[in-house]
């Protein structure tokens, strides 16, 4: 296996183009641990550090990007980072360690159905910017996660930003994780947020193979389980289980953390307008 550490799209772009069964690395919080075990073998392993601007958070006209080397530490300690990115990224499982050294679009390619970011990125509306041999594309993060750790990246691809929307700086948001510990991935989560048409943005994840969106009226105040039921059909996604609950348990807790972030979305919004 040899390493590769491009200086520009263009040479990441070569790079991908000329690998077999390249393996690109962020953080390497996943990866390494693979690549120790013998999970995967690829024959070149593509190094982001030095892209231009990788690990740089800015923030123009509202909008945010996040370079693909944007750890969670970055998210919390810098002001101009969208709120509900922020909040998630203070509570993200594994301590220091992991936020210090895992990376948002690192937790996106994963796509671990447990992760707390693809479901914020899912209800922020953010666009992955995605380079390869034919050149640098965009996808909106709704149909970028294809499933339990699969998504719409092709095997010589890589996710090199992440573009926010100014709408995602709003201080409005519910949010709501469910996990049996402290150190255990959660069992279910929930981001609540208003969209431009005045609906609101349900988005359940954790519980589910991919952030599944619900979109009620802003007047609902509860949910019903055939309703969560209908939308996780109608997204391509399935109900998940794992050693840490099975399928009825996730569906029953599934609901309380939708109302629950539901209820923190109101409660944010009456505080704000309140005299």
């Amino acid at each position: 296996m040899r390493i590769a550490v491009p200086g520009t799209l263009d040479e990441l772009n070569a790079c991908l183009g000329d690998a077999a069964y390249p393996a690109v690395i962020g953080g390497g919080t996943m990866l390494i641990p693979q690549l120790t075990r013998g999970t995967i073998a690829p024959d070149v392993l593509v190094d982001l550090h030095r892209l231009p601007g990788a690990a740089r958070l800015r923030t123009s006209a509202g909008a945010t990007t996040l370079g693909a080397m944007v750890s969670y530490t970055t998210l919390i300690r810098d002001p101009t980072a969208p709120p509900l990115l922020r909040h998630i990224a203070q509570g993200i499982t594994g301590g220091p360690q992991i936020r210090n050294q895992g990376t948002i679009a690192g937790s996106a390619c994963y796509a671990n159905p447990a992760s707390e970011m693809p479901t914020a990125l899912v209800a922020s509306g953010a666009i992955m910017r995605i380079a390869g041999p034919a050149g640098t594309r965009s996808c909106g993060a709704a149909d970028f996660f294809d499933g339990a750790f699969t998504t719409r990246l092709a095997p010589n691809e890589a996710l090199v930003a992440l573009d926010l929307p100014a709408s995602t700086n709003s201080p409005d948001y519910g949010y709501c994780k469910i996990k049996r510990s402290e150190s255990s991935w959660p069992i279910a989560t929930a981001t609540a947020l208003t969209s431009g048409n005045g609906m609101l943005n349900l988005v359940l994840g954790a519980a589910v193979t991919r952030p599944v969106t619900i979109t009620v009226p802003p007047e609902i105040s509860t949910l019903t389980v055939a309703t969560i039921d209908q939308a996780v059909e109608h997204q391509g996604a399935e109900w998940w289980a794992d050693e840490l609950a099975d399928i009825g348990y996730r569906r029953r807790v599934a609901i309380v953390a939708l109302t629950r972030a539901l209820a923190s979305l109101q409660e944010r919004i009456v505080k704000r307008d309140r005299p």
